[in-house]
This record gives structure tokens, C-alpha cells and sequence, in this order.
């Protein structure tokens, strides 16, 4: 049976992304694969964001990170002997080690990549981000180029590689993931269970709840959701709630959003629940809504929790941005349409709010379809068939 580690940088947070890898290490045993999850990361820390001390702490902690990971990498190398290595994203920084121990070692390393380099968007940029920038152009440079395999999951980010790294090999996988038993069992508890009463709003069935759980990193794709939604309201009355459980971002903005457009009495900001938690609230909200972020970030990567979405079995509304259209189809999985189209948008999200039918069938299509292309046993295959491939070719 063949061994891989699997590197992440950075600290756990409560995103869909590490779960995605977390997901890929019971994929690989599915498949006769044992694998190790390391984070360059050499110790955990926990930080108050609104804290001056803890962020000069974590700002003390990165810079010790950087230090010491790539000893720490090529010491856990010598002491694992993978027969690969999967790379989730990175840095030059903490994986520079990586390609002269591969060569070295004689081993295959395959890199999975779920973004650009967001950063170069803004249009103002501190000191840290332009580092940041650099870091990952030098990863592009001196690491990507290296690895057998670049996967990706989007047509821009394969766009991207493929006219950045011409002679490279690049892959798509599967973006997004749900462990389907785990998500169901989860799902069945109640919200008594988070312990919060705030919580208590996904109980009332009197009211059409509206849910987003996720980051804002902009408001493009909510600014757009709600004026929509404003113009459906006053046209008809309806009893809903918007409900958003935010990790971090713009939450003055979308509040003082919220307000200028006269939606003050819809929304419902909750405190965000863990990964482990968040099916309770999917499964008891009526309609989820994905919004994208800014076309050039959101286009090179991909809703992380559109599989959990889905598997919900409650309906989704969003525009066609990233890959989307691949796996949803307006009307029968989703609801989804163009970038700015406002009628058509509004039509679907009238008819989600009016028919309890049609929420319920375009949910429970949406459910096949996040059992069918985003079950967790299968996450890891694309990576599975390239490690085989390159044992079969080399014997």
C-alpha cells in the first residue's frame, strides 16, 4: 500500500477548503492509499481578530512560521518517506524544500491549486500584500513548474496555468466536497444543540428564511441579491428573513447595504457554526443563495460549500460565475443565471419564494447531484490516477 502526505499551510480555520482536504485523505483510503495531513504550521493559535495584541502575535507567528517551516517540512520528509506528495496551495516560502527533496528522493509531487493571486486585484496594496504577491509568484515560478501534476478547480485557473506554464500538465478536480453520511447525521440535530438562541429563527416555519453562511470578501454578487430582492418586496408582501452567518469581512458594509436599501427589518445577522455544524442550519433554512465575490477573483476559484449547499436538499439561487454551469442547470438543480441579469434572476428568486413545490423539487435535484459529483470517496481519484500512472510508467 502506497504513502503520501499531504501539505497545507496556514492554521485550521472554520472554512470549506480545509474540510476539502481533510475529505481527501478518507478519499485516498477508499482507494488503498494511506495518507498524513501536515500543516507547516509548528504549533496552533487561536487569534482575537479585534485584538492590537493578538494580531502582533499573529503577526509574531507568521513570520516564525516562515522561519522554520521548510525544517520542518524536509524533517518530516526524512521521517515519513511518502512515496508522494500532495500540496494544498502554498508558498514558496514554507515549500521551497520540496522540489529538491522529490528530485533527490525520486518521488512525484502534484500540486492543487484553488485560486490566482487575489491580492493583485486590489487596488490599494500594503507592504503584506505585495510580499504575499511575490510569495506566490515564486511558488508559480520555482514550484509549480516542478510538480508532475498541477490540478486545478476552474476553466480560468487551467486557463491561467496553462498559458503561465505552457509544457506543464494541468488537471482538473473536483472543487467542492461533502461527506454525505457525516453531512446527513449532522443535519438531524437541532439547533439546541449550537446553544444560542439566535438560533431559534431556523425553527420558525412561518418564515421564508433566505440563508448565506461563508465569507464577504465584496459585496458584488449580495448588492446584486438584494436589490433584487427590494424590488420583489415592494411589489408583494412577504414574511422572510435574510440570514447571514458571516466568518469574517465586510459586515459594517453589508449592514449600512442593508439599510440604505430599507431591508433593515429582513436581516438576521447569527453568529458563524463550525463546518461540523453548518447542515443544521443549511437543512432548516428554505432557499441558500451563492453570491459571487468580484468576477476576477470568483471566476478563478469555486464556491466551496456549493456541495454542502446542495446536499441540503434546500433549494440554491445564484449567477453562473466559475464553473457553476457545469454542475447546476437552471430550473432543475438550481436556480441560476447570468451575471447582471436582473429579470431573469428576479424571476427565479419570485418563484422560489412563491412555490413551495418548486423549492422542494429543484432542492431535492440538487441533492442527487452533490451525492452524485461531490461525494468525498471520490475527491482524491484525480489525484489517485496520476500517482498510479506514475508507478506504472516508471516500472
Amino acid at each position: 500500500m502506497r504513502k503520501g502526505l499531504i501539505l497545507r499551510n496556514g492554521l485550521v480555520p472554520n472554512s470549506s477548503w480545509h474540510k476539502r482536504v481533510n475529505h481527501w485523505k478518507l478519499s485516498f483510503l477508499s482507494h488503498n492509499i494511506v495518507t498524513e495531513i501536515y500543516s507547516v504550521y509548528p504549533i496552533s493559535l487561536k487569534v482575537n481578530k479585534n485584538s492590537p495584541d493578538s494580531l502582533k502575535r499573529i503577526l509574531y507567528f507568521h513570520a516564525f512560521r516562515y522561519f522554520l517551516s521548510p525544517y520542518l517540512i524536509l524533517r518530516k520528509l526524512i521521517q515519513e518517506k511518502p512515496d508522494f506528495i500532495l500540496l494544498a496551495n502554498g508558498g514558496f516560502f514554507e515549500f521551497f524544500t520540496i522540489p529538491l527533496y522529490c528530485r533527490f528522493a525520486k518521488i512525484p509531487f502534484v500540486i492543487d491549486m484553488v485560486d490566482t493571486i487575489g491580492r493583485e486585484h486590489r487596488k490599494k496594496k500594503t507592504s503584506l500584500d505585495y510580499l504575499i504577491i511575490m510569495n506566490k509568484r515564486m511558488f508559480n515560478r520555482y514550484i509549480a513548474s516542478k510538480a508532475k501534476v498541477i490540478f486545478v478547480i476552474s476553466s480560468t485557473l487551467e486557463s491561467y496555468y496553462k498559458n503561465l506554464l505552457p509544457n506543464k500538465k494541468i488537471l482538473r478536480s473536483i472543487p467542492s466536497t461533502v461527506n454525505v453520511e457525516e453531512f446527513a447525521l449532522a443535519a438531524s440535530k437541532s439547533t439546541e444543540e449550537l446553544g444560542n438562541s439566535v438560533y431559534e429563527i431556523f425553527g420558525n416555519t412561518d418564515i421564508i428564511k433566505i440563508f448565506y453562511a461563508g465569507t464577504i470578501t465584496r459585496l458584488n454578487g449580495i448588492e446584486f441579491f438584494l436589490k433584487v430582492l427590494t424590488e420583489i418586496l415592494s411589489e408583494q408582501k412577504i414574511n422572510l428573513k435574510i440570514i447571514f452567518a458571516v466568518i469574517e469581512g465586510e459586515i459594517a458594509n453589508l449592514i449600512e447595504l442593508v439599510n440604505d436599501l430599507g431591508l433593515r427589518e429582513y436581516l438576521i445577522i447569527v453568529p458563524p457554526v463550525s463546518q461540523n455544524q453548518l447542515p443544521i442550519l443549511l437543512c432548516k433554512s428554505d432557499i441558500l443563495f451563492i453570491p459571487e465575490q468580484g468576477i476576477e477573483v470568483a471566476n478563478a476559484g469555486f464556491p466551496g460549500k456549493t456541495a454542502e449547499y446542495l446536499m441540503s436538499g434546500n433549494p440554491v439561487i445564484t449567477t453562473n460565475f466559475s464553473d457553476l454551469n457545469l454542475y447546476l442547470v437552471d430550473g432543475l438543480n438550481a436556480c441560476i443565471s447570468d451575471i447582471g441579469d436582473f429579470k431573469a434572476y428576479k424571476y427565479n428568486l419570485q418563484k422560489l419564494l412563491m412555490d413551495k413545490e418548486f423549492r422542494s423539487s429543484i432542492g431535492q435535484a440538487g441533492k442527487i447531484t452533490a451525492e452524485k459529483e461531490f461525494s468525498h470517496l471520490n475527491c482524491a481519484l484525480p489525484y489517485v490516477e496520476s500517482v498510479h500512472s506514475y508507478y506504472n510508467n516508471k516500472s
